[in-house]
């Protein structure tokens, strides 16, 4: 996947699931695509209204590292999220609580 796709995936899922986004509170956490399809994904809840952008929210509070290949691979049901944290293929930082409920509100 391209950076603009998982960009693109993004957006999406945040307007599909905008009601269960808007119940898990203000927050705000980047996603750093690494790679040579790199970039940062900004995703942020205020006030119970939910914005993706391209670029860093400025202040997340909490900020997950991950390869396009497996957010592929993870949006495929291919990579368990959970052992990839504990292998490193994902990292995360800050807020875990916060980061939780805005993955939870992504899914629906």
């Amino acid at each position: 996947m391209t950076f603009d796709e998982i960009f693109s995936t993004v957006s999406q899922l945040a307007e599909q699931n905008r009601v269960a986004l808007s119940s898990a509170g203000d927050t705000s956490a980047d996603l750093h695509i690494t790679g040579e399809s790199g970039g940062i994904i900004g995703a942020a809840i205020k006030n119970g209204v939910p914005s993706i952008t391209k670029g860093s929210v400025g202040s997340p509070e909490a900020t997950v590292a991950i390869s396009a290949d497996d957010f592929a691979s993870l949006l495929a049901g291919k990579l368990n999220p959970m052992l990839a944290v504990m292998t490193g293929r994902i990292k995360v930082s800050g807020n875990y609580a916060k980061l939780m409920g805005l993955i939870k509100g992504l899914k629906g």
